[in-house]
C-alpha cells in the first residue's frame, strides 16, 4: 500500500509539473507539436481514454490528467497571449 501512494503523489507532481508548463506564456518551453496534436480528433479520443483509465488508478491524479487534456485541448497559450 506505501508504494502505491509514492507511485501516486509522484504522478500528481509530474502532472502538475506540467500543468505549470503548460500556462506559461507561449515563448517559453512549448513545443509547437503539441499545438497540432492538440487540433486532432484521434488525440483527443486517446486524451479521453486514458483519462478513464487513469480515474479507475486514482481520481485525484484522473482530475489533474483532466487538467492537462483540457490546457492542451483549449490551447492556452494561444487565448493567453491574444490582446
Amino acid at each position: 500500500m506505501n508504494g502505491f501512494r509514492i507511485i501516486e503523489i509522484t504522478t500528481i507532481l509530474v502532472l502538475g509539473y506540467f500543468i505549470v508548463v503548460l500556462t506559461l506564456p507561449f515563448e517559453q518551453h512549448y513545443d509547437e507539436t503539441l499545438r497540432l496534436y492538440s487540433r486532432e480528433p484521434l488525440f483527443r479520443i486517446i486524451l479521453g481514454i486514458t483519462l478513464v483509465a487513469i480515474a479507475n488508478y486514482s481520481v485525484p491524479v484522473a482530475i489533474l490528467w483532466f487538467l492537462v487534456s483540457f490546457f492542451l485541448i483549449a490551447d492556452v497559450h494561444l487565448v493567453s497571449t491574444m490582446k
